[in-house]
């Protein structure tokens, strides 16, 4: 969850946490913040619903090899993101695309569904997907990454 008209409307924030809060009433979540994210979590003081939550993970971000692989064990996916949105479809992922639109034709009425900031749409989402876990939380790629191994590299050159 990254997108400023998200997490700069007071409504849509707390409709993505509490729908986030649902999903971990029956299974293990895994929150991956973006900076900006964090921060206003943090500002409004919805952070610490999450952080306290038995089933909720906060993670920073990761690598993009790393994120995939988090996104490949996902039993579903809660984002905003138009490019989650394409590699969650090649996934074949369950995502419910935290929007009212998308740019993006990739795969919109097949595993991604545009929540509308519903709660009947968010509801059933969930029920159809919260109750097939097989998320490990602790898997890593081997370091360094491929993304590390090119920053790496070209820190020399940097101006």
């Amino acid at each position: 969850i990254h997108r400023f008209e998200n997490l700069y409307n007071k409504e849509r924030i707390q409709f993505i946490i509490d729908s986030v809060l649902r999903a971990a009433e029956n299974i293990q979540v895994v929150f991956v913040m973006h900076p900006v994210t964090e921060k206003r979590l943090q500002k409004t003081g919805l952070i610490s619903a999450l952080s306290s939550h038995q089933n909720i993970t906060l993670r920073q971000r990761s690598g993009y090899i790393e994120f995939i692989a988090l996104l490949a064990q996902s039993s579903f996916v809660i984002t905003d993101g138009g490019s989650n949105q394409e590699e969650l479809t090649y996934l074949e992922i369950p995502t419910l695309l935290m929007r009212k639109t998308s740019e993006r034709p990739e795969g919109l009425d097949k595993n991604i569904v545009l929540s509308n900031y519903s709660t009947q749409i968010t509801n059933e989402f969930l029920s159809k997907v919260k109750n097939k876990p097989r998320l490990n939380i602790n898997t890593k790629l081997p370091e360094p990454s491929p993304t590390n191994l090119i920053v790496e590299s070209l820190e020399p050159y940097k101006s």
